[in-house]
């Protein structure tokens, strides 16, 4: 028998590519976030060595058997997985590497937590990510363990996110975390961070006066708009707020008025019960424009659209007020 007549042995690359593709999101989809972080060179790695997360760096050598390997296993990889990382690795994403593996990221979470996170910049840090460094980038999730950065944020980012305006804008949905005790400062702070503190304690400053605490770094705040970067839909803002802020950040709108933080949540107990424990629920808010009743529509003034039409020649309107009996005051409400 020759040798012809066998039937040729299967490999991976062999097979039809949906096939191939479907054994690729087997090895390479995550159930659980992946931490990453950057080596020197600025290549992405994987920073947390769980049992879930060895079986993804073991198949991620298949991302270098061949080009067409890479393509197919890299989108998945980068593309349907969840990507975690601290502030300070973060930074590496708008560095001059601009690695490949970032821009197949679609969704990132960052971890403001340590004491050298930024209070201010995170407005100018995802415009630089989106379209540039991170180009399929749909979600940028921010998570902190301090109100008062927290409020920043939320401070800064609803100034780059007009959710009144003509254009289309991400989404920003806030997710906060009510705590019994009153907020109590970090060991190590700053004058900017104590000058913070102070204002959200004022009853008559609002939440944006946060922003004139460093008036350098948040006056020329980028705006979001999705003609920049398509794709990039949300930015998610998830941390712990004290009883004593809640009021302030509820009754934050902008500077026209016409914005708000709209409650998505079923918790609608007012902050004066916040002592209940089951506000331990987290409480969801989305930025958005204040729904217009119709009551508020009638109440707007009748506008006589007539006064800005051109008065006719005065011989016309002589001929008008003979033939139909008419003063020229009846004439013009016409």
């Amino acid at each position: 028998m020759s040798q012809a007549s066998f039937p040729a042995e299967a490999t991976l690359a062999g097979i039809p590519s949906e096939t191939r593709v479907e054994i690729f999101k087997q090895l390479l989809q995550s159930d659980h976030p992946l931490r990453i972080t950057f080596s020197a060179d600025g290549y992405l790695l994987l920073a947390d060595y769980d049992e879930g997360v060895r079986e993804i760096m073991k198949s991620s050598g298949l991302l270098r058997v061949s080009k067409s390997f890479f393509t197919e296993a890299s989108t998945i990889l980068y593309a349907t997985n969840n990507f975690v990382m601290k502030w300070s690795a973060s930074v590496a994403l708008v560095s001059e590497f601009k690695m490949s593996a970032a821009k197949s990221l679609r969704h990132l979470k960052i971890e403001c937590n340590q004491v050298n996170s930024p209070t201010f910049g995170l407005a100018r840090f995802i415009d630089g990510l989106i379209p540039s460094t991170a180009a399929q980038l749909r979600q940028v999730t921010i998570d902190f363990n301090d109100e008062v950065k927290l409020l920043a944020c939320v401070a800064e980012l609803t100034k780059a996110v007009t959710s009144c305006g003509a254009f289309k804008v991400p989404i920003l949905e806030v997710v906060v975390f009510p705590r019994l005790k009153r907020y109590k400062k970090p060991v190590e702070t700053t004058p900017e961070h104590n000058a913070m503190v102070s204002t959200l304690r004022r009853r008559t400053k609002k939440l944006d006066g946060l922003l004139q605490t460093a008036e350098s770094q948040s006056n020329d705040i980028n705006m979001f708009y999705k003609y920049t970067a398509p794709e990039f839909v949300k930015i998610k803002i998830v941390g712990k707020i004290a009883k004593e802020f809640l009021p302030k950040f509820e009754a934050h709108t902008c500077e026209s008025g016409q914005c708000e933080m709209r409650n998505l949540s079923n918790t609608q107990t007012p902050v004066a019960n916040i002592n209940d424990p089951m506000l331990k629920v987290p409480r969801r808010y989305v930025w958005a424009k204040k729904a217009t009743t119709a009551a508020a529509n009638n109440a707007l003034p009748e506008v006589n659209m007539r006064r800005w039409l051109p008065r006719m020649p005065e011989e016309y309107a002589a001929e008008l007020l003979t033939e139909f009996n008419m003063t020229m005051e009846e004439l013009y409400q016409l």
